[in-house]
């Protein structure tokens, strides 16, 4: 991590909170798409980061990418880096993240901003 990623972590670490990220859903069936067999799912990974949970302002809601009641989630940079569709547990809530926005120096990720979205 660089010194920016490390600041940012530990920023978050004394000013956020910890929060669940998880992808995959158990149950989920892929197939495999040269020999149309059941490929069995993937084990869920899950990741435990700092992040700082915050409200859009209401000049930011237009209703249909970011609704009312949407959360903004300033996240560490994990590994793997967390995907639309994942599930984040906020406060004993879960979410599921919509977008994921790195925001980057020199080609490296320094902190993530997540859009999350109650199930």
């Amino acid at each position: 991590m660089t010194d920016l990623a490390v600041t940012a972590a530990r920023l978050l670490a004394k000013n956020g909170e910890p929060v669940t990220l998880t992808n995959g859903e158990s149950g989920v069936i892929e197939f495999d798409p040269i020999t149309g067999d059941p490929i069995t799912p993937a084990s869920p990974v899950s990741v435990t980061a700092n992040a700082y949970p915050s409200r859009y302002q209401a000049n930011e809601i237009d209703g249909s990418s970011i609704q009312s009641g949407d959360i903004r989630l300033i996240l560490e940079v994990v590994t793997p880096r967390p995907e639309s569709g994942w599930s984040v547990t906020v406060d004993g809530q879960t979410y599921r993240i919509m977008d994921v926005q790195p925001i980057r120096r020199s080609g490296a990720d320094k902190v993530l901003i997540g859009q999350l979205r109650r199930n």
